[in-house]
């Protein structure tokens, strides 16, 4: 883990948050809530004539290598699987902003880097020369005959 000085104070909160998330969250799961509505099939059941009666359960959808895959979640389990998808929502969006602020940093270092190079060749009075292909200074070796 790099040094606290190296990190900008954006970096360091969204650190900590994302740390904090993960100490707190019960379980993270990716993917759509999808609520799905069907007729049961008994012929007396008020979803046999009104469509606005069907049965309503959550159902989780993702999709992975091509493939759509659905995860029925029973009533007992919908609140904790929705707060895991918002957890995992959230960790994600965290992460985004850390690949922000790293990408960020690395921008200021290359920066840095280029100035100190060029200062330095300033300071010697070369010139990086380009275009021009790297020759050996290695001298070819008799071979024994």
């Amino acid at each position: 883990m790099p040094s606290r000085s190296v990190l900008s104070t954006t970096e360091r909160q969204l650190r900590s948050r994302l740390r904090q998330l993960l100490g707190q969250a019960e379980g993270f799961l990716h993917g759509s809530p999808i609520e799905l509505s069907r007729k049961c099939g008994k012929p007396s059941c008020r979803c046999a004539t009104d469509q606005s009666m069907r049965h309503c359960s959550l159902a989780i959808g993702r999709t992975r290598q091509g493939k759509t895959t659905m995860l029925h979640i029973p009533k007992s389990m919908e609140a904790q699987a929705l707060r895991w998808i918002e957890d995992f929502k959230k960790a994600g969006a965290l992460l985004e902003a850390l690949d922000e602020q790293g990408r960020l940093r690395l921008d200021a270092a290359k920066a840095t880097r280029k100035k100190a190079l060029s200062a330095s060749q300033n300071k010697t009075g070369t010139k990086k020369k380009t275009g021009q292909k790297k020759t050996s200074r290695r001298k070819a070796r008799k071979r024994p005959s």
